[in-house]
């Protein structure tokens, strides 16, 4: 007899429930090749390069060895553009040791924070801004996300502004009530998976997004428990992602459904044989996050056993 290898469930209080099969979780594998990417020469390609591969670094709880060459692309940020001193920014903050000498960069970033600019603007704008430790007028930059949402509410600019609002602070109903609006849009592929239009980097941005803001919100998703897994699903299978920024945002999405207050999506894995028989009755099955970190004690239910011949 045997088991299905891998099931994907979601903690709810103290009961396990299972419902799809997952044929992977992220182990110590995946995690080593994500190290070998962030390392490699294509993370000192440009200054977004230097900015996820940092980041994702940071979030392995890796030591960066070179942090001077890091912070040497980083200051090669242009202070004219929006998204080049987002990245440089955030980059620096990763790094924690990468004083950037940007006065005219602070300038183009509050200057960004105006009537007719969009959503991405405010996205690279404030996030910056927050990074360097500059505080922003979050009353304003509110109006203006929403303002700029009813010009263009496609679903990376709904991504982009519930990161954008869970930094805000105060009042972001008007935020967390478009979470809904989005997931709905979810493309599902063959009843397991469920992804936005745009693959990989939309579908971490909005996920990550939503998450982030719902914590800020203190109020739950607007997500149920099988599309959390089939989301879960969706992200697994482009573990092998090899652009750096990609490989970033994965791995940024799948810690924050490990470390949330509302979904966390476990993985059911059987040690060693999963062949039952008189000599060896017993099936060991361990519990894990998306990431292979044990969870506490659960009760598992064994609902089907199939014979093989």
């Amino acid at each position: 007899m045997s088991i299905p290898r891998f099931l994907l469930a979601t903690v709810l209080g103290a009961q396990l429930c299972c419902a799809l099969t997952l044929s992977t979780y992220f182990g110590p594998e995946d995690k080593a090749r994500l190290k070998s990417l962030f390392t490699s020469q294509r993370a000192l390609a440009d200054v977004p390069s230097a900015h996820y591969a940092a980041y994702g670094l940071g979030l392995l709880g890796e030591k960066i060895a070179n942090p001077q060459e890091f912070c040497k692309v980083l200051k090669t940020v242009d202070q004219k553009n929006l998204e080049s001193l987002y990245h440089a920014a955030s980059g620096s903050k990763a790094l924690g040791n990468c004083p950037l000498d940007i006065a005219e960069g602070k300038a183009t970033l509050q200057a960004a924070l105006k009537e007719d600019s969009s959503v991405v603007q405010l996205y690279h704008a404030v996030l910056a801004l927050k990074a360097l430790g500059v505080s922003v007028d979050s009353s304003k930059v509110s109006q203006l996300l929403l303002a700029a949402l009813k010009k263009d509410d496609s679903m990376a600019n709904l991504g982009y502004a519930f990161h954008v609002a869970s930094v805000l602070g105060g009042n972001v109903s008007p935020f967390t009530d478009r979470i809904e609006d989005a997931i709905v849009q979810a493309d599902e592929v063959g009843n397991e998976l469920l992804q936005f239009e745009g693959g990989l980097s939309v579908t971490a941005t909005i996920l990550s997004g939503v998450y982030r803001l719902s914590e800020a919100a203190k109020k739950a998703p607007t997500l149920s428990k099988e599309q959390v897994l089939k989301f879960s699903n969706y992200l697994l299978s482009r573990k092998n992602v090899q652009q750096v920024k990609g490989a970033a945002l994965l791995y940024d999405v799948l810690k924050l459904l490990t470390t949330n207050s509302y979904h966390v999506p476990v993985a059911i894995s059987v040690s060693g044989s999963s062949a039952l028989s008189k000599a060896a009755p017993t099936v060991v099955v361990q519990v894990t996050d998306l990431l292979g970190a044990p969870l506490g004690p659960s009760r598992v239910l064994l609902s089907k056993a199939v014979r093989l011949r």
